[in-house]
């Protein structure tokens, strides 16, 4: 008998233009856009994970990082988050020295006090690097974190952030499978199910 899957809700966050979207695209095998979109609604997309012998069912929400859908962000986080990954971009300091409000607005809103951090600088593949490892890892250290260099681009440790954040939660903090994911509770490779979108960012 399998044993029971658990389901673990992890959050995308950081300022506009970071790389959340390219980073989650390229984890589930999808083309690296060139073109810069910007998030205005929430992204679900879920994927199986075996740590140790229990098998996680990740739910991972992208969010928009735009100042003015931030209200938008927050009520996402109303809902209880096991994990957050932490997106920079290491050619923009801004970006980096903003990370302290998103680590702020994850613990003020997501209510457990539990939530697990994965910081990831973006873009290292970029000439104009700016924020370097020693700043993430010390960045990581201040919020016991794990700080993790990607290149979305690249596909450079891509799927690191997912294994990592993962292996970081705990899962017996993580939900019963309520028929959600694969009814057999079989491990999928990335596996990706389409969610209503409820909440949209509308610029005016």
């Amino acid at each position: 008998m399998l044993p029971p899957k658990k389901v673990a809700k992890v959050v995308l966050v950081g300022e506009s233009g970071v790389g959340k979207s390219s980073i989650l695209s390229t984890y589930f095998g999808e083309p690296f856009s060139h073109v810069y979109v910007q998030t205005r609604e929430r992204e679900i997309k879920t994927t199986m994970l075996n740590v140790g012998r229990q098998p996680l069912e990740l739910q991972i929400w992208d969010t928009p990082g735009n100042p003015h859908c931030r209200t938008i962000t927050a009520a996402y986080l109303r809902e209880e988050v096991q994990g957050a990954v932490c997106i920079f971009d290491v050619t923009r300091d801004d970006t980096y020295y903003n990370m302290q409000h998103w680590v702020a607005t994850v613990n003020t809103y997501a209510g457990s006090g539990n939530v697990k951090f994965v910081f990831v600088g973006n873009k290292v593949d970029q000439k104009e690097r700016s924020v370097n490892i020693e700043s993430g890892e010390q960045l990581a250290k201040q919020y016991n974190g794990i700080y993790i260099d990607v290149s979305a681009r690249q596909n450079h440790n891509v799927n690191m952030i997912f294994q990592t954040i993962a292996e970081r939660i705990d899962i017996e903090g993580g939900q019963e499978n309520a028929g959600i994911g694969d009814e057999n509770g079989q491990e999928g490779d990335n596996s990706m199910k389409n969610e209503d979108r409820r909440f949209q960012c509308i610029f005016l």
